[in-house]
C-alpha cells in the first residue's frame, strides 16, 4: 500500500467531523531537529486519532494487530505547524510538511505530504485537547456531586442518631444520680445491720445469767 494514499473505508474525515475515528501513515522524527537529516532520522507509522475513545496511537501497519500505548485525548498539550525547511526536497510524495503534538508523555515531530493535510492534523488535535480537557470537567463534576451526595448522607445519619443520643445522655444521668445516692444507703444498712447484732448478742448475754 502506498503511505501516501488515504485509507480505504474513510469516506468522512473524522478530523472534521469529530467523530469515529481517523488513519493515515506519518513520517515520526525519531529525535528532536531531525527534519530534513538521513532517512534513517524518520520512520513511518500508521497513526490513529480516535474521536469517541478519545486517544490517539500508532502501528506499523494498517492491521494494527501491535499498537502503541494509546495517549488520552486529557494528555494532550497542544499541537501546532513546523516551518517547511528549505533545503528539503520537494515533491508531490514526499513527506516534509511537519506539525508537533505536545503530550504530557512526549512530544511527536510529524510530517505529511502535503500543508493543507497538516493543517488539519493541527486543528484536529487541538481539538481534541479541548474535548479532553472538558472531559476531565464534567468528570470532576460527577466526583464533586458524589462527594456532595456522600456528605449530605452523613449529615442525615448524624441528625436521625441525634435524639437516640439525647436519651442516652439522660439515662446516663439518672445513673450517675443512682450511684451518688447509693453509697449513704449501703452505710445505713450497714449501721442497722451492726445495731440488730449488737441487741441480739446482749439478749443472749442475758439469758446466760
Amino acid at each position: 500500500m502506498d503511505h501516501n494514499e488515504e485509507p480505504l473505508g474513510q469516506a468522512e474525515d473524522a478530523r472534521v467531523t469529530r467523530q469515529g475515528r481517523y488513519s493515515a501513515w506519518l513520517k515520526k522524527a525519531k529525535s528532536e531537529n531531525a527534519r530534513c537529516k538521513l532517512i534513517q532520522s524518520h520512520n513511518t507509522r500508521y497513526f490513529t486519532i480516535d474521536f469517541d475513545s478519545q486517544i490517539i496511537f500508532y502501528s506499523h501497519s494498517t492491521s494494527q494487530k501491535k499498537v502503541s500505548q494509546p495517549i488520552p485525548f486529557r494528555d494532550f498539550l497542544g499541537a501546532e505547524r513546523l516551518p517547511l525547511p528549505t533545503k528539503c526536497r520537494r515533491s508531490k510524495t514526499a513527506m516534509i510538511f511537519g506539525f508537533i503534538l505536545k503530550t504530557k508523555p512526549r512530544t511527536f515531530e510529524l510530517f505529511t505530504n502535503s500543508s493543507t493535510d497538516a493543517a488539519q492534523w493541527t486543528f484536529s488535535l487541538n481539538a481534541a485537547m479541548e474535548m479532553g480537557k472538558l472531559k476531565c470537567l464534567e468528570q470532576l463534576k460527577v466526583l464533586q456531586g458524589q462527594q456532595a451526595e456522600v456528605r449530605n448522607q452523613d449529615e442525615g445519619a448524624q441528625i436521625r442518631t441525634a435524639p437516640q443520643t439525647a436519651a442516652v445522655s439522660e439515662d446516663e444521668k439518672e445513673a450517675s444520680r443512682l450511684k451518688q445516692e447509693r453509697p449513704g444507703t449501703e452505710v445505713q444498712q450497714e449501721m442497722a445491720q451492726a445495731a440488730a447484732t449488737a441487741r441480739k448478742e446482749q439478749e443472749e448475754e442475758a439469758a446466760r445469767q
